[in-house]
């Protein structure tokens, strides 16, 4: 594996356990572009720039307890690396929930450990990641919690 390819590699590692496992939020700007954007499958904006996606990762990390986000394989070509991961953790409440997750929520008796996986493809400008596309899997957190898909 080059030098780059090794070291985008590694920026992905640290920054999931500097600002999401050690949730040192203001650490962002070492790994992020000030314009970075984050986008859905569909092209879609999810966020525009630091401040944004520190909210959003606070958000996140808020509807569990005990948090831990884990890479679970990363692959670096050009200025591109995609890598699949877990957040594993116990949720909070349904207060924390939005949506069919809270409706499920709701219903379910006690709160326990569960798994969220998911992919994100995070596209570099120098040793920054500009952009990110990322996709979780809601379905699977929601059966987790007893909810019938149909």
């Amino acid at each position: 594996m080059s030098e780059n390819k090794t070291t985008r590699v590694q920026l992905i590692n640290e920054y999931v356990d500097v600002v999401w496992n050690q949730q040192r939020f203001e650490s962002i700007g070492e790994f992020f572009h000030p314009e970075a954007k984050m986008l859905n499958l569909y092209d879609e904006p999810v966020f525009n720039g630091i401040d944004q996606l520190r909210q959003n990762i606070e958000k996140l990390l808020g509807m569990f307890e005990e948090a831990r986000l884990e890479v679970v394989q990363a692959i670096s070509e050009d200025s591109r690396v995609a890598w699949q991961w877990r957040i594993l953790g116990k949720l909070r409440s349904a207060e924390d929930m939005v949506g069919v997750a809270r409706k499920a929520a709701m219903n379910w008796p006690e709160f326990r450990d569960v798994v969220l996986i998911g992919i994100t493809i995070s596209k570099f400008e120098g040793s920054l990641i500009k952009e990110e596309i990322n996709h979780s899997d809601v379905a699977s957190l929601l059966m987790q919690m007893g909810y019938q898909l149909r």
